[in-house]
């Protein structure tokens, strides 16, 4: 197998980026790397002044060939969230 990392970029009918990445080669920071990618289209798509509620939503969907974890699925969801250190309770 070959290494291989295809990157596609579009927006949706509300301006919202998709970024879709097909790869087919472990990578040992994958994740970050994504998260990183995100981020970055995050300061592309704002501008100075802009209101931070104002930034689009950003769909990254990554189809690998490889496993990127221990887990008993093949499809997961992420998502931010931010939960207490001492309690653990969830901000809402």
């Amino acid at each position: 197998m070959t290494s291989s990392i295809r990157g596609y970029q579009s927006k949706n009918s509300k301006g919202e980026i998709i970024i879709v990445e097909i790869q087919n080669t472990r990578e040992l920071y994958y994740l970050e790397r994504i998260l990183y990618g995100v981020a970055k289209a995050i300061t592309e798509h704002i501008s100075l002044g802009e209101r931070y509620y104002e930034v689009k939503k950003i769909y990254s969907i990554s189809i690998l060939y490889f496993d990127i974890g221990k887990g008993n699925d093949y499809l997961y969801h992420g998502q931010n969230s931010f939960t207490g250190v001492h309690t653990g309770d969830r901000l809402k």
